[in-house]
């Protein structure tokens, strides 16, 4: 009975892991000094998007460093919008906070077609705070994320990065 137990939690967690990994989404290789047409991938962007606010940030490591890598470089070759990381409000120490920050920004724009900064960046920070949360245990205290939180909950976020742009 003891040893049923044990093989039917390790099937269970065998199982949980191959469904997270048969939802990861596949990131090309791309070259991406020579490619031209970047909006090619925005449904790729998507599905990253997706997988890394439900993943679980010490999961799956490789496949998370791959597609930080790949939002990442998509996001610098992209011509439709900038992302614009704002230095005194956007300063992740975590790279998995930084690459949320921008998923959120692409994501926004991407399913939206609105560029507005202010609009991208609140989708960015939003999407940074949310992982944040959905990984709290995880992370070390970020004292970035948490004032960002409470700019939130007092409504004046919006205003701090109106207040940047001018």
């Amino acid at each position: 009975m003891k040893y049923l137990k044990n093989i039917v939690l390790l099937v269970l967690l065998g199982l949980f892991f191959s469904v997270l990994l048969a939802q990861a989404p596949k990131t090309p290789t791309i070259d991406w000094a020579t490619e031209t047409n970047v909006n090619q991938y925005e449904k790729d962007i998507l599905a990253c998007a997706v997988w890394l606010k439900k993943t679980p940030i010490n999961t799956l490591k490789n496949t998370r460093r791959d597609i930080n890598n790949f939002v990442s470089q998509w996001s610098s070759a992209n011509k439709d919008f900038q992302v614009q990381l704002f230095s005194d409000i956007v300063k992740f120490e975590e790279g998995d906070l930084l690459i949320a920050f921008i998923v959120g920004w692409c994501e926004y724009a991407i399913q939206t077609r609105d560029y507005n900064k202010i609009n991208c960046a609140m989708a960015g920070i939003n999407c940074a705070l949310l992982i944040y949360e959905n990984n709290k245990t995880i992370f070390r205290r970020n004292r970035q994320a948490q004032k960002l939180q409470k700019w939130k909950e007092k409504g004046i976020l919006e205003d701090k990065i109106r207040k940047h742009l001018k």
